[in-house]
């Protein structure tokens, strides 16, 4: 299956860029793809021979009325990269953090199981050289790749949220399993990351960030409910198998009324306060959630 590849690629320190071009390196050896640095129509950050697609208009101090650093907007990012798909004949499209290394083996999973119209697949960090202490983490996810006509015929279901920002991943990841038959691919070797120094701090898209996750409480709450099951049958010796069938089990969509009622109520509660917050000015920032409920 053709798959066109998406990445935001921008610039940074020595070590970072060496990082990225790993990447690139990794995406460009891949059979039946094609990959594209997806950037601002004002101002793009461009790699030689890297093919650039400046189309991206929206982004976060934009959004939410804040000042900070410009990044780009993930329902955005996935709807033009699913366009392109569509214009170039692909028939999936894959979006990936920037520092990414994808092995065939990715692809090969993926194929794997065409039942699925979306594919998550968890990373595996390692150090260097040699890609020592490999390890696949279980909460966070940087590579999703997605059926273009799925996501064409889907896209409402996804919000903007921010690129680089936390709680996005686990959303995205829950919805894809519960409404497009998709899969969390946790493999070692499907994906590597260099392990490196993160840069931790309050964000200053924190009440817009809240206000989203609050809109997708019930997805969260089933990507926590998710992460606590998975950690009780990994301690009880669950096979891949078993856990595939955790999967299955935990990510189904069926909300009572009551259920939807009292999510409509909070909902509504939390634009209101939202937007009556904005429109009194900047506050101070506080932490965002990263797991648990919300």
């Amino acid at each position: 299956m053709r798959t066109l590849f998406g990445l935001n690629y921008f610039s940074g320190p020595e070590d970072f860029c060496r990082r990225q071009q790993a990447s690139i390196d990794s995406l460009a050896s891949l059979p039946d793809s094609r990959v594209i640095n997806l950037q601002f129509q004002d101002a793009p950050d461009t790699i030689p021979g890297l093919e650039l697609a400046a189309e991206l208009r929206r982004d976060a101090p934009g959004v939410t009325g804040r000042p900070g650093p410009r990044k780009p907007l993930t329902g955005e990012l996935f709807g033009l990269l699913a366009r392109k798909a569509a214009a170039l004949g692909y028939e999936r499209f894959a979006f990936l953090n920037s520092d990414i290394i994808v092995t065939p083996r990715a692809l090969a999973a993926a194929d794997e199981c065409r039942q699925s119209n979306a594919w998550v697949f968890a990373r595996t960090d390692f150090d260097l050289p040699g890609h020592s202490r490999p390890t696949v983490l279980p909460y966070g996810q940087d590579f999703f790749m997605i059926r273009t006509e799925w996501w064409l015929a889907n896209e409402r279901r996804f919000r903007d949220y921010i690129l680089g920002e936390r709680i996005w991943d686990n959303v995205y990841t829950a919805i894809l399993l519960c409404h497009a038959n998709g899969v969390l691919l946790e493999e070692a070797g499907c994906n590597w990351h260099e392990r490196h120094p993160m840069v931790e701090g309050v964000s200053p898209f924190g009440e817009y960030l809240r206000l989203l996750a609050t809109l997708d409480a019930p997805y969260f709450s089933l990507w926590a409910n998710f992460c606590e099951a998975r950690l009780r049958a990994r301690a009880a010796g669950a096979t891949p198998a078993e856990e595939r069938e955790l999967q299955a089990r935990c990510f189904r969509w069926h909300p009572s009324p009551q259920a939807v009622a009292f999510q409509w109520l909070r909902a509504t509660n939390a634009r209101w306060r939202y937007f009556w917050r904005r429109s009194a000015g900047p506050r101070p920032n506080a932490p965002t959630p990263s797991s648990g409920r919300v």
